[in-house]
């Protein structure tokens, strides 16, 4: 039987010229497409827009395409053993980034091969492949190192065959009745034994992969033959959510598939006698961990040490997700092993017993006492899925915890709130039934974007805030209603009210409960970012993104209330002690910017390693600290990754949000008086913060700092990023990003 899994994907590919590769493009014109239309695709100038650079024609039939915009995909139609050789059939089809339809004929050099089967080892599925070979170069541990391969269609013993319509054969250079010779050649610790019977076969993977080049980008599919369930716990899909998209070995190898035939249990490590140093299940689990719970990083490589895992690492359905990688995924609670359980829980031996309370153990017993279902008869009380979940949190997700905004007014300087907390679609009451609440209202101003900074609190940019709201309001059946003096406050225009705070429940302390929002007088600043493309990276156990001790949760538009345009951290690093003696902060800067725009455009470039300079910023008590080893997982070029629709644009003057402040001189709530970075020019420069492209923002109007406060930007400034950068411009950022319809 075939069971066939497919997942097309593209990444970012290195150039990989050079290699003797020949491509001939043609574009393919669509059916059907009219006279008007075509002459458009040819170079017309097309109906009259607005003043501006013309945009650039695309391409004429057979014209080359520009580097690094062609994005293939590789589909397998079949795949079987023929004469004792392993034998793949596959068509190769792809497109522009612009969307236009091309046909090319890879060489065979450009597409490699890889094959292996699904065997069982110790009670442990593991794949073995077919193709061999031992590494070469130095290496530091006791033992040779034996290695999965992969063959190249032009192998001189493989058969590569064009079937016409783009359709490819390929017949790899292996017999699947002979023991690979490294196998048989004593290359320790490695002997004929390791080379599982083939009664113990249960699946075959074919993988495809076409190399990235120098005008295209990588793809791969696989296809899974054989009897029985394969192999399959995490989906490629899974890892994109937050790799964008995941490669490794120069952008060589993409896909799940791809790694696991190579990286199991019959890939042996010069540095240790063990399979598990680069098995997938393990160095999966090990490298994400950050080491282990116990730290003691028993095969991490150092360059992974530094790897920090933005999510709850308990929260395994991060990357086993069964909606995504088929029924494959329930194994991760169905079929515990040692070799995954280990690398997290690495203070566990499970050969000896040592911290483990059932005693010494095998991967045949496992699953006898840890079950999705059933709690284990030793030690704990909870099943498999329970220990890897947040109790607390389940239990407030289970019920929708959430506060609730009634209604809220503004009469005068007076706003009155209509608030609650709501449990299983009931109101809670304070103090009742075991309930605890802890209520914060805050409130700020907005225009075209945020004006408030309350002059009774030393941070720039502070909301308004009635902390501990439930004590001072009145309430009658859970409905509680408080009033917030705004005199003197600076509060004007559009007023945003919000809720939230801690929960506790007769069970639970600490619980997260949603947030709450309205708006008065206006509308709502625009979506930027949706908590959902946060989610992807950043959630806990059952799905949430909180932070500041889960009071602020899954809401973008609560973050922003606080991290707007006019905060900095200033109040902070004035109460932080020193923690370096030359220095009187860590990046010498009596401030830093905290707009939420500017600080996660920053932390993110910093961690991705694009930012020149380091990020330092004070909260609650400690300092955070940005790097380029901090390791940010995706491709930082994406706009997309976080931004909804196409906010990642310039906008217009009339609409652009005010300057970010760099300087609070004045005084924390003269937010008029203090310098500011114009817009755009913030937004872009805390990713693009070298000197070339600060010089690049400010020759095209953008300006930063002295004397550059609000009213001189709106009476003096006019940043023309839009001209080059806008949609459909010479420029277009993305175009300059790489950004896919």
């Amino acid at each position: 039987m075939i069971n066939k899994r497919t997942r097309d994907m593209h990444v970012d590919g290195a150039a990989g010229g050079g290699r003797g590769s020949w491509w001939r493009v043609v574009l393919i014109m669509v059916l059907g497409v009219s006279l008007v239309g075509l002459t458009g695709c040819l170079g017309s100038d097309g109906r009259t827009g607005p003043p501006g650079e013309p945009g650039a024609p695309a391409p004429p039939v057979g014209a080359p395409v520009p580097p690094a915009n062609v994005l293939p995909s590789v589909t397998i139609t079949d795949a079987y053993i023929r004469n004792s050789r392993p034998v793949v059939e596959f068509q190769v089809t792809a497109q522009l980034a612009s969307g236009f339809g091309v046909t090319f004929e890879p060489s065979p050099g450009d597409v490699e091969f890889t094959v292996a089967r699904l065997v069982r080892k110790d009670d442990y599925q593991t794949w073995q492949s077919y193709l061999t070979t031992v590494a070469g170069g130095p290496r530091t541990g006791p033992h040779a190192r034996l290695q999965a391969d992969q063959v190249r269609g032009n192998h001189a013993e493989g058969l590569w065959e064009s079937l016409g319509g783009n359709a490819y054969r390929y017949t790899y250079p292996v017999n699947v009745n002979e023991v690979p010779a490294e196998y048989l050649n004593g290359v320790e610790p490695v002997t004929a034994d390791d080379w599982v019977p083939a009664s113990q076969i249960d699946m075959r993977r074919f993988v495809v992969l076409l190399r990235p080049g120098s005008n295209w980008e990588a793809a791969y599919d696989y296809m899974d033959a054989g009897r029985g369930e394969t192999k399959r716990a995490v989906a490629t899909a899974s890892c994109n959510s937050c790799h964008d998209n995941l490669s490794a070995h120069g952008s060589n190898r993409i896909g799940t598939e791809t790694c696991s035939n190579c990286h199991n249990q019959f890939n042996f490590s010069s540095f240790t006698d063990s399979p598990n140093a680069v098995d997938l299940a393990y160095l999966g689990h090990e490298i994400h961990s950050g080491g282990g719970l116990a730290g003691t990083q028993q095969f991490l490589r150092p360059r992974w040490t530094g790897v920090a895992f933005p999510r709850d690492i308990a929260t395994c359905v991060s990357c086993h997700d069964s909606v995504q990688a088929g029924s494959g995924a329930a194994r991760a609670f169905t079929k515990p092993t040692i070799e995954a359980c280990s690398s997290c829980h690495d203070n566990v031996n499970f050969a000896t017993g040592a911290g483990h309370a059932a005693g010494p153990r095998d991967n045949a017993s496992c699953a006898g006492c840890h079950t999705p279902d059933t709690p284990p008869p030793f030690a704990s009380s909870e099943t498999l899925v329970e220990a890897h979940q947040d109790a607390a949190r389940q239990f407030a997700r289970d019920g929708n915890l959430r506060y609730v905004i009634d209604s809220a007014e503004r009469v005068g300087n007076q706003l009155t709130v209509q608030w609650g907390v709501e449990y299983d679609g009931s109101r809670v009451v304070h103090q009742e039934d075991g309930w605890v609440l802890s209520a914060a209202i805050r409130v700020g101003a907005f225009d075209t974007d945020f004006t408030h900074s309350d002059p009774d609190q030393a941070r720039p940019g502070a909301p308004v805030e009635q902390s501990n709201a439930q004590n001072s309001a009145s309430q009658s059946g859970g409905t509680y209603t408080s009033t917030i003096d705004l005199a003197g406050k600076g509060i004007t225009g559009t007023v945003y009210v919000t809720l939230g705070g801690n929960v506790n429940s007769a069970d639970f302390s600490a619980l997260v409960a949603s947030n709450a929002i309205q708006v008065v007088g206006g509308q709502p600043r625009r979506q930027v970012v949706s908590v959902a493309n946060c989610t992807t990276c950043h959630e806990d156990r059952v799905g949430v993104f909180n932070k500041h001790g889960g009071n602020r949760h899954n809401d973008v538009q609560q973050c922003i209330l606080c991290h707007n345009n006019n905060s900095t951290d200033i109040d902070r690093r004035e109460l932080n002690p020193r923690p370096y003696i030359d220095l009187p902060h860590p990046d010498g800067q009596r401030e830093q910017a905290t707009n939420f725009m500017a600080m996660i455009h920053g932390l993110h470039s910093t961690a991705a390693g694009f930012r020149g300079d380091d990020l330092w910023i004070t909260g609650f008590g400690s300092w955070s600290h940005w790097d380029s080893g901090s390791s940010f997982p995706g491709n930082i070029a994406n706009c997309t990754q976080c931004h909804d629709g196409d906010t990642y644009y310039p906008l217009a003057r009339e609409l652009e949000p005010r300057g970010t402040t760099v300087d609070s001189i004045g005084g924390s709530s003269n937010v008029n008086t203090h310098w500011k970075v114009s817009a755009t020019m913030a937004a872009c420069s805390s990713c693009h913060d070298s000197t070339g492209a600060q010089m690049h923002m400010t020759q095209n109007g953008g300006v930063s700092g002295n004397p550059w406060n609000q009213p001189t930007i709106d009476a003096s400034s006019f940043e023309t990023c839009s001209t080059c950068h806008g949609p459909g411009r010479v420029a277009d950022v993305r175009t300059v990003h790489g950004l896919r319809n």
